[in-house]
C-alpha cells in the first residue's frame, strides 16, 4: 500500500503541528499569567495607595473653603474698592495747598466766610471791617501768585459793602496750577 494515499497526516507532519500547538499553548498560558500578575499588582497598588484618603481630605478642604466664601468675596471686593479709591485720590486735585496759601496771607482782622471749589479754580470770600486788611491781603496774595507755587492767576470777582453787617466782602478767584 502506498503511504501517500493515507488521509491522516504523516508522523513527521503530526510532530510539526504538535510542536506548534504546544508553543502556542505555552505562549497563551504565559500571556494569561502575565495579565493576571499585572492585574493583581495594579489592584494592590490602588488598594494600598492613599488616593481614597486624599479624596476625603480634598472634600473636607472644599467644605472648609465654602464656609469662608463670603468672607473671601468681601475681602476681594474691599481690596478692589480700595485700589480704585487710591487711584482716584492720586489723580484728583489737591486743594489743601490752596487753603494753606490763603491762610498764610490772610490778615488777622479778616475771615473767610465762603469758598467754592472747581476743577481748576478756587474762589474765596473774605470779610473785614475795613478796607486796609483787604489791601494787605490782595498784595500778599499777588506775591503768592507771582511765586507760582500754588496758583496760576488771580481774579478779583467782587468787592461789596454789606450795610446790615457793616463789613466789606471781597471775593477772589484763583486758577490752580
Amino acid at each position: 500500500m502506498r503511504e501517500d494515499i493515507n488521509l491522516l497526516p504523516s508522523i513527521k507532519a503530526r510532530k510539526i503541528v504538535g510542536r506548534a500547538a504546544n508553543n502556542l499553548r505555552n505562549v497563551a498560558v504565559g500571556l494569561l499569567l502575565f495579565v493576571a500578575t499585572t492585574s493583581m499588582t495594579v489592584f494592590f497598588l490602588i488598594v494600598s495607595s492613599p488616593l481614597p484618603s486624599l479624596k476625603k481630605e480634598q472634600e473636607g478642604a472644599v467644605a472648609d473653603l465654602k464656609k469662608y466664601n463670603r468672607e473671601l468675596e468681601f475681602l476681594t471686593v474691599t481690596r478692589d474698592r480700595l485700589k480704585h479709591a487710591s487711584k482716584i485720590l492720586s489723580e484728583r486735585k489737591r486743594f489743601d495747598n490752596a487753603f494753606v496759601s490763603i491762610q498764610g496771607v490772610l490778615p488777622s482782622e479778616a475771615s473767610i466766610i465762603g469758598y467754592e471749589l472747581a476743577i481748576q479754580n478756587v474762589s474765596f470770600t473774605i470779610s473785614t471791617l475795613s478796607l486796609a486788611p483787604l489791601d494787605v491781603f490782595l498784595r500778599d496774595l499777588k506775591g503768592v501768585v507771582i511765586e507760582g507755587k500754588a496758583f496760576r492767576s488771580l481774579t478779583l470777582s467782587s468787592l461789596v459793602f454789606d450795610e446790615a453787617k457793616k463789613t466789606y466782602e471781597l471775593t477772589v478767584s484763583l486758577t490752580l496750577l
